[in-house]
């Protein structure tokens, strides 16, 4: 394996969520819900293992690794996501990040491969995702 890629965190919400354009804690998400994935499993439990530090578990409302269902439900106003991208700039459209004060976390992306299967394509795609890494950090 290789370190390909480190994100930011963020939590995203609809972009009239009161808690918008306002400094929230951990403790103000604690009734909130939240959609998750299945795939992307690291990334809610670096957020829980924050939040269980605050006493509380974040509730799921939905666990679905459709990326357009998750966008719709937190677009639609019920939950509350979690991304992780390398960029604030990349948000969707109707959604916000949660500037939340206590919150500052990041995962690592690396990227894993069969060494006896570095050959010919899948070693012309991992070479080019070298090169580039430093271009996405």
């Amino acid at each position: 394996f290789f370190p390909w890629q480190k994100v930011i965190i963020h939590i995203k919400a609809r972009e009239d969520d009161p808690l918008c354009d306002k400094k929230v804690t951990l403790n103000q998400l604690r009734d909130r819900l939240f959609v998750t994935t299945n795939t992307q499993r690291g990334i809610f439990q670096i957020f829980a293992q924050a939040c269980k530090k605050k006493g509380f578990t974040p509730k799921v409302y939905l666990e679905c690794d459709d990326y357009v269902c998750r966008n719709m439900v937190v677009r639609s106003g019920i939950c509350l996501g979690l991304v992780a991208s390398s960029s604030k700039n990349s948000v969707l459209p109707n959604v916000r990040y949660l500037n939340v004060e206590d919150f500052s976390a990041n995962a690592d992306i690396n990227i894993y491969y069969k060494e006896e299967k570095y050959a010919g394509n899948v070693k012309l795609f991992l070479d080019l995702l070298k090169k580039c890494k430093d271009t996405l950090n």
